[in-house]
């Protein structure tokens, strides 16, 4: 028992003075580590730590925190090493495939390929394109920024083009979209965002050629609120 209690001891002992002298150590500089993608001033306007100041460990995890929250790195480790405010990152896969698939009762299979980059030219853009062929085509885009300007302003623009029969009625619908969007962050945990679009949809009968087809034209509105207080 006496040993696990001077063992116990001198880990406890060991943990309290490294805490004590990093707590202590000031930082003068900043120094980022792993970013061969990603633009050094995306990271860089996630960093709240004063410099030069002494390192604080609360605001260098908050500084982690909200460069996690990017979604663009698996890692990210901060601290401080010889005076200078250290971030290493670890860089996600910058494009994913996407297989893409629908089945339609009356019809049967489509098929397709989409791809998505969350870091596009290494500035935490988002941009998702694809097309799916068979018996309902589908093409799409999406590009988000979610800060383009000022303080977490961003923008965003979908286009989308389906095509599809209906498995009962007699109808086909060609249907067009375009919606462009804008949104901000208020108060570091609420994300406000809003978007205007033009729809438009036609419809045409399978089996009666000779019937006109009917073209409807709308604006599409959508709001969105969210209260994100993660701390990863």
């Amino acid at each position: 028992l006496r040993t696990l209690f001077r063992q116990g001891s001198f880990f406890i002992s060991t943990f309290l003075c490294l805490t004590i002298i990093t707590a202590t150590q000031s930082v003068n500089d900043i120094q980022i580590i792993g970013n061969n993608h990603t633009k050094s001033s995306i990271i860089l306007r996630e960093i709240f730590h004063p410099i030069p100041e002494k390192f604080d460990t609360l605001l260098s995890q908050q500084d982690r925190n909200r460069i996690y929250n990017l979604n663009i790195f698996s890692t990210v480790k901060i601290y401080p090493q010889d005076s200078i405010y250290t971030i290493f990152v670890n860089e996600s896969p910058s494009y994913y495939p996407i297989p893409l698939m629908d089945y339609n009762e009356a019809k049967g299979w489509s098929y397709g390929l989409g791809i998505r980059t969350d870091n596009f030219s290494g500035r935490n853009q988002s941009i998702i394109g694809g097309a799916m062929f068979g018996e309902d085509p589908v093409y799409f885009f999406q590009y988000s920024n979610p800060w383009i300007w000022g303080d977490h302003i961003g923008l965003t623009l979908d286009l989308l083009n389906i095509n599809s029969e209906h498995h009962v009625y007699d109808s086909l619908k060609y249907e067009k979209a375009f919606y462009i969007g804008s949104g901000f962050q208020w108060n570091k945990f609420h994300n406000i965002s809003g978007s205007l679009g033009y729809v438009q949809r036609t419809l045409e009968s399978i089996a009666n050629k000779d019937m006109p087809s009917y073209e409807f034209n709308h604006i599409a509105s959508q709001f969105s609120y969210t209260y994100d207080s993660r701390d990863v």
